[in-house]
């Protein structure tokens, strides 16, 4: 479960990265 919780905040990360690059 602590996995689950490290890739879902991963892939949060990335997404508000991805869209300050765009921004």
């Amino acid at each position: 479960m602590n996995i689950m919780k490290k890739s879902f905040l991963g892939a949060v990360l990335s997404l508000g990265l991805l869209s300050a690059a765009h921004a």
